[in-house]
């Protein structure tokens, strides 16, 4: 369930500090909360200071398998939503050391678009969705994870359900928070697609608790017919 802690790392953020008082990003918890309210709060004034915490010495964030991609692609969709200050983040990013120079290259100069559909059907693929959602608050990226839900009664492909797995799981934690979240699930909740509604309707019943545990039994239960190692 490793691919999970991109979701944690965002839930665990405290809201220690006032976004609109803050002139810098200096810990975890202050970027932690600067990307996932950003589409609430937009601060561009304090992006600048994200990129050099974030390639800042010691910081994990470039190369944690768990969180690199997600933020990578986070920051593809926040240097979109801002065209106008690419020239100045250019700078910014090419003031910076490596690898986070590079990395953040890649945010910049890389197609949104493409790469979603350069990742394959992989628990990844979620957390990039939940990356772009909260810098944007584009709910189609919602619809994303949403829809990966299909893929909860895969039983050959590991990664395949482990997508479908996370997807819910993501969508129950981030409901309880995020109201745009929870209106979304609602609304697949009733939707005509009988199996993501009853996907969705598992999300919005059940705890996180709940889910985590079903997916831990299928995955015990392959792992003991041979199917998955």
């Amino acid at each position: 369930m490793k691919h999970l802690a991109a979701i944690l790392l965002l839930l665990g953020a405290t809201q220690a500090w006032s976004a609109d008082t803050l002139t810098a990003i200096t810990t975890a918890g202050e970027f932690n909360d600067f990307i996932e309210g950003y589409y609430k709060n937009p601060r561009p004034e304090l992006v600048d200071s994200a990129m050099q915490f974030l390639a800042g010495a010691g910081s994990k964030f470039t190369t944690d398998d768990d969180t690199s991609r997600m933020l990578q692609t986070a920051f593809a969709c926040l240097f979109q939503r801002h065209p106008e200050k690419r020239d100045a983040w250019k700078k910014t990013i090419a003031s910076l050391p490596e690898p986070g120079k590079t990395y953040l290259h890649v945010s910049m100069e890389s197609d949104v678009n493409a790469m979603f559909h350069a990742t394959p059907t992989t628990p990844t693929k979620n957390d990039m969705s939940w990356g772009c959602f909260f810098v944007t608050g584009d709910t189609s990226y919602i619809q994303d994870v949403i829809l990966a839900m299909k893929h909860l009664d895969e039983r050959k492909d590991l990664y395949t359900f482990l997508t479908g797995a996370t997807a819910q799981w993501s969508l129950a934690a981030l409901a309880k928070t995020d109201d745009t979240v929870r209106a979304s699930l609602v609304a697949a909740a009733k939707g005509a697609d009988k199996k993501i509604a009853a996907a969705a309707n598992v999300a919005l019943t059940k705890s996180v608790g709940e889910i985590r545990a079903t997916t831990v039994e299928i995955l015990k239960k392959q792992k003991e017919a041979g199917v998955w190692q």
